[in-house]
C-alpha cells in the first residue's frame, strides 16, 4: 500500500493509468485471495493518505472508496480491532472533509469532498452493509455473508471471522453514526437535507427486514430524523416519508414485529409523521375519530402496557421523544401545595406545552383500556387525570365525540373485568375489589373535571352535563351500569365541591350584568338538574333518556362497550341538540305506563306554588317497545285518567339508606351553600336575568332560586340528623 502510495504522489501520468487499468479493483480482488490477518491497523492509518493522494481525481477517487473502503469482503473477516478502527477511521475523515467544506466557503456545494462520497456511497449501501455483514439474528440467509470461518488448510488454524454479537452491535453502532453524517442527519440546522431516495432507502429497509435488531436501530434513526433538526429539515423528510408511504410500512410493523420496543417506535414514527405531514393526517382521517381505528384493532392483539399508553399519551400531547419523559403536569402537581379544590388546580396557560394534532389516538387509548388489567387501568386513569390538569387537555378532550361512552364502558367494563377465569376466588380477592373500586373514583373525577371545565368556561355548557346524563342512562337501559342515580348523585357532590372551593378561593365569582361569562346561566341549568335529580328521578330518567334517544337512534348501535366501532366513529351528531331538562315541561307519572307525559302537576312541595304552565309543545316520547312509534300529544289535550299526582315523599324515601338517612343531604347542604354565598338564595324570577340566562328564562321555573332554595331548606331541616353544619351556612343561631 505504501508502494502504491509513493507511485501515486504527485504523478498525475501514473494516478491516469491507475485509473484507466482499474488498479484499484486488481487489488481488491487480490487482497481477498490473501489471510485477513494481513489487513492491520497500520494498513487502516494508511487510508487518510490514499484517499488525500487521489482527491483530485474523480475515477481514481471513486476506486478508492468503491473497491478499498467499502468492500467488506475485505473487512468483514479482520481481527474485530482492525474493523473498529477502520470503521472509525472512515468516521473521521468524513468529519475533516465536512469541517474542511464548512471552514472553505469558496467550495461549490455540489463539488465538495463530502457531497463526492455522498453521491458516491450514499445511505443505500450503508444500509446493506448493516443487513449483510453486520446482522445480528442470522434469520435473513438469502442475503447475509460473513458466516463462516477462513481456516488454514493444513493446521485448521482460524485465520478470520465475523466478529462475535458485542462487538457487531459496536460497529453497527458506528456505522449507523457514519450514515447520519454522510447525510447530514447530526447538523439539526443545517440546511442541506435528505434527498427522497435516502429516506426511500430507510423505509424500504424497515418494510423488507425481518432483524429486529436491526428494525430497533433504523425506527431510532427514522424518529430521529423527524425528531432533531430545523423545522423545514423535518417537514421535508416527513413530506418525503408520506410520498413513500411510510404509514403504512409502519402500521405494518405492529402487526408483524412480536418485539414491544420495535412497536413502540413504530408508534411515535406514526405519531411524529403525522404530527408534521399535514397531508397525512388528511389521508389517514388523524384529525377525527377514525385514524386510528385500524391501528387499535392490530394493538388488541397484544396485552395493553404502560408504555404503550405513555406513547400514545406523547402522540395525543404532541411530546413524542425517544426516550420516556415526564408529562409537565407532573412537574406542575408537584408544586400543587393546595388542595382545597378537589379537582386541584387548572394549569391554563400551557398552550405551548402541546400541539393536538392527533386527536384521534384518543379513541385507540380508551378502547384498549377496556381489555387492560386492573392495575394498568388504576396507573393510566391516574395519570390521565394528571394531564386533566392542563386546561387545553379539558377543552380537547371535551370536543371528542363519544367521550362519555369511552368512561362510561371503563365503569361497565370494570363489572365483567374478573368474569373469564376459571378460579373465581379472583372475584373475591379484597384487593383486586378495591382496586377496582379506585378506578371507579377516578373515573368519577375525570367525568366531574370535564363536566366543570364545560359549565365554567363554554357558553350552553348545560347541554354537555344533559349528553352525559342521557349516555348514562342509556348504559343502565341496557343493562351495562346498574347504579346511575348514585353515579349522578358523586357527580353532582364532586362538581359542587369544586364550586364552592373556587368561589372561596375566588377563582370563579358571577354577574349579573356581564353577557360574556357563562357561569350563571350553566350553574342555573345545573341547579335545576340537582333538583331533578333529588325529587323527580324516575320522571327524569324516564323521559330525559327517551327525549335523548329519539335524537340519537343512529348511534344507539355504537353505546355498547362491545360494539365493533365507537360512538361517533361511524356517525357524528350535532352536539347542539337541545336535550333540555324536561322535567320542567313535564308536569305529571304514571308508575305503570304513561300515556301522556304532559298533564299539569297539581302544585309544588310547599303546597303553595301555582300550578306549573308547560313550556314546551315538542313530542315526549314513553318508554316500552313501542318507543319508537309512540304517538304524541299535546300537553294541552291531555287526558289525565290513568296519571297520578306528582308525591315529593316517594322520591324521598327511595333516596334512604338502610339507616333511614336521606342519602342527598350532603348535595342539598353544598348546593344551598353556594346559592347563598352567591347572593341567589332570594332570587324569585329569572325573566331580569334572561340577557345572561339565555335560554333560562324559558326552562327555569316559577319561583327561580329562591324556590329552590327554600325547598332544599324544607328538607334539609327535616332529614338533618345534626342541624347545626345547615345553620352555619346562614349564620343563624339555632
Amino acid at each position: 500500500m505504501k508502494l502504491v502510495l509513493e507511485i501515486l504522489k504527485d504523478h498525475p501520468d501514473n494516478q491516469e493509468d491507475m485509473a484507466r487499468c482499474s488498479g484499484f479493483q486488481v487489488i481488491s480482488f487480490l487482497l481477498r485471495r490473501i489471510s485477513p490477518r494481513h489487513m492491520t491497523p497500520q494498513t487502516v492509518q494508511l487510508i487518510p493518505n490514499l484517499l488525500h493522494v487521489v482527491r483530485n481525481n474523480e475515477t481514481l477517487y471513486a476506486d478508492v472508496v468503491k473497491f478499498l473502503l467499502f468492500d467488506f469482503k475485505l473487512w468483514i473477516l479482520t481481527d474485530v480491532e482492525v474493523q473498529k478502527k477502520f470503521v472509525g477511521q472512515l468516521i473521521m475523515e468524513i468529519e475533516r472533509i465536512r469541517q474542511g467544506d464548512i471552514v472553505d466557503q469558496t467550495i461549490d456545494v455540489n463539488k465538495s469532498y463530502r457531497s463526492r462520497f455522498r453521491a458516491l456511497i450514499g445511505l443505500q449501501r450503508i444500509l446493506d452493509l448493516l443487513r449483510i455483514f453486520y446482522w445480528c439474528d442470522g434469520s435473513e440467509t438469502d442475503i447475509i455473508l460473513g458466516t463462516e470461518k477462513i481456516c488454514n488448510p493444513s493446521t485448521n488454524e482460524v485465520l478470520g471471522e465475523r466478529p462475535g454479537s458485542e462487538d457487531t452491535m459496536n460497529i453497527r453502532t458506528s456505522l449507523l453514526k457514519l450514515a447520519k453524517i454522510v447525510v447530514n442527519a447530526d447538523i439539526p440546522t443545517n440546511v442541506d437535507i435528505m434527498v427522497l431516495e435516502e429516506v426511500q432507502a430507510l423505509i424500504y429497509f424497515l418494510a423488507d427486514c425481518r432483524d429486529i435488531a436491526q428494525l430497533l436501530d433504523i425506527c431510532r434513526f427514522v424518529i430521529e430524523l423527524l425528531l432533531y433538526g430545523s423545522v423545514e429539515q423535518m417537514s421535508t423528510v416527513a413530506d418525503f416519508m408520506f410520498q413513500v408511504d411510510a404509514y403504512e410500512v409502519f402500521v405494518n410493523l405492529l402487526y408483524v414485529t412480536p418485539s414491544i420496543p420495535v412497536r413502540l417506535l413504530a408508534l411515535k414514527c406514526i405519531g411524529r409523521l403525522l404530527m408534521l405531514s399535514k397531508q397525512a393526517r388528511q389521508k389517514y382521517g388523524a384529525d377525527g375519530p377514525v385514524g386510528f381505528s385500524y391501528i387499535t384493532n392490530i394493538l388488541k392483539q397484544y396485552t395493553f402496557t404502560e408504555e404503550t399508553y405513555s406513547t400514545l399519551r406523547d402522540i395525543f400531547l404532541g411530546q413524542i421523544s425517544l426516550t420516556e419523559q415526564k408529562s409537565p403536569m407532573r412537574d406542575f402537581d408537584e408544586l400543587d401545595i393546595s388542595q382545597s379544590n378537589s379537582m386541584g388546580p387548572v394549569m391554563q396557560n400551557d398552550s405551548s406545552l402541546y400541539q393536538f394534532e392527533v386527536q384521534a389516538v384518543l379513541d385507540c387509548i380508551f378502547k384498549l383500556l377496556l381489555t387492560a388489567s386492573v392495575d394498568v387501568k388504576l396507573s393510566v386513569l391516574s395519570d390521565w387525570k394528571l394531564q386533566l390538569k392542563s386546561f387545553h387537555v379539558q377543552d380537547v378532550f371535551l370536543k371528542q365525540p363519544g367521550w362519555q361512552t369511552w368512561l362510561f364502558s371503563l365503569m361497565a367494563n370494570q363489572r365483567y373485568s374478573f368474569t373469564d377465569f376459571e378460579d373465581e376466588e379472583i372475584l373475591q380477592d379484597p384487593v383486586q375489589n378495591e382496586s377496582m373500586e379506585v378506578v371507579r373514583e377516578i373515573i368519577l373525577d375525570i367525568i366531574t373535571i370535564l363536566l366543570y371545565h364545560a359549565l365554567v368556561h363554554s357558553k350552553q355548557g348545560w347541554r354537555i352535563v344533559e349528553e352525559t346524563i342521557a349516555h348514562l342512562y342509556t348504559f343502565e337501559e341496557s343493562d351495562l351500569l346498574f347504579d346511575a342515580q348514585t353515579i349522578i348523585g358523586k357527580v353532582w357532590l364532586r362538581l359542587l365541591d369544586s364550586y364552592i372551593a373556587a368561589a372561596q378561593r375566588k377563582l370563579i365569582t358571577i354577574s349579573f350584568t356581564d353577557k360574556n361569562t357563562p357561569v350563571l346561566d350553566n350553574f342555573l341549568h345545573l341547579m335545576t338538574y340537582i333538583e331533578e335529580y333529588m325529587f323527580y328521578s324516575q320522571i327524569t330518567n324516564e323521559q330525559l333518556y327517551n327525549k335523548w334517544l329519539k335524537k340519537a337512534v343512529p348511534l344507539l348501535a355504537m353505546m355498547s362497550p362491545t360494539a365493533q366501532t365507537p360512538l361517533g366513529t361511524a356517525t357524528q351528531y350535532d352536539s347542539n341538540n337541545d336535550l333540555s331538562s324536561l322535567i320542567t315541561r313535564t308536569q305529571s307519572y304514571d308508575s305503570t305506563v304513561s300515556d301522556n307525559l304532559g298533564t299539569p302537576r297539581k302544585g309544588d312541595v310547599s303546597g303553595n306554588s301555582p300550578p306549573l304552565t308547560p313550556l314546551s309543545t315538542g313530542p315526549l316520547i314513553r318508554r316500552g317497545t313501542a318507543m319508537m312509534s309512540a304517538s304524541f300529544t299535546s300537553p294541552t289535550t291531555t287526558t289525565p285518567s290513568r296519571t297520578k299526582p306528582y308525591d315529593a315523599e316517594i322520591e324521598i324515601k327511595a333516596r334512604k339508606d338502610e339507616e333511614q338517612h336521606w342519602v342527598d343531604l350532603p348535595i342539598a347542604q353544598k348546593l344551598i351553600s353556594l346559592l347563598h354565598m352567591w347572593n341567589l338564595s332570594s332570587v324569585a324570577n329569572f325573566t331580569a336575568l334572561s340577557n345572561i340566562t339565555q335560554q333560562g328564562s324559558k326552562r327555569l321555573r316559577t319561583g327561580g332560586s329562591l324556590r329552590v332554595c327554600l325547598r332544599l331548606i324544607r328538607y334539609c331541616l327535616r332529614e338533618s340528623y345534626t342541624r347545626n353544619s345547615l345553620y352555619n351556612i346562614f349564620n343563624i343561631s339555632s
